[in-house]
């Protein structure tokens, strides 16, 4: 028997229990009735809270998967992910290949993680698992860290790439702690 189904055992096992004590217990029909009432709807709440965290567990899921499929199937994200990798240039004014609007479409997958995370509609740990290293190398890229500094300077406001950069730092401090740990 699985973990899920023992929720739903449990409250038939307890209507059972119920059934059978106002029925040898005549005098008292009426409160243990109410009072079996009562457990079966507690049981009930906790076997459809299971059901609900089962669902948004699977929506989770469901969502990264998609989110993974588009981030990685992306010929320009593949493009900057090895430039970030092979320490190259990334922007074309620095030398690279991608413009300034590229840059900002690779870093807004960043952007909707730690948005998704902050809100709890996502695992961080999945985050961490599939995307952590590309939003740690990227976060720790010298030229995307100016960039970010030059936006915020420009514009006078700091909040750009303020989602990103929570991530990552996050993240970093996640590899830390295991880095550390295993020495």
């Amino acid at each position: 028997m699985s973990n899920k189904n023992i929720p739903l055992v449990i409250a038939v096992c307890f209507i059972v229990l119920i059934s059978l004590l106002a029925l040898i217990l005549k005098c008292y029909k009426s409160d243990i009735i109410n009072i079996g009432l009562f457990i079966a709807t507690v049981a009930l709440a906790v076997i459809a809270h299971n059901q609900l965290k089962a669902l948004r567990e699977q929506a989770n899921a469901d969502f990264l998967l998609k989110f993974n499929r588009e981030f990685f199937t992306s010929e320009m994200n593949q493009k900057i992910i090895a430039a970030i990798e092979a320490k190259k240039s990334v922007l074309k004014e620095k030398g690279g290949e991608f413009t300034h609007y590229q840059l900002d479409d690779y870093l807004g997958y960043f952007e909707l993680m730690s948005w998704y995370d902050k809100k709890g509609l996502i695992d961080f740990e999945l985050v961490d698992e599939n995307f952590g290293r590309y939003i740690s190398l990227t976060w720790q890229n010298e030229e995307i860290k100016k960039y970010i500094l030059q936006l915020r300077n420009e514009t006078k406001d700091p909040r750009y790439y303020k989602p990103f950069e929570d991530i990552a730092i996050k993240i970093i401090a996640k590899e830390k702690e295991i880095s550390n740990k295993t020495i």
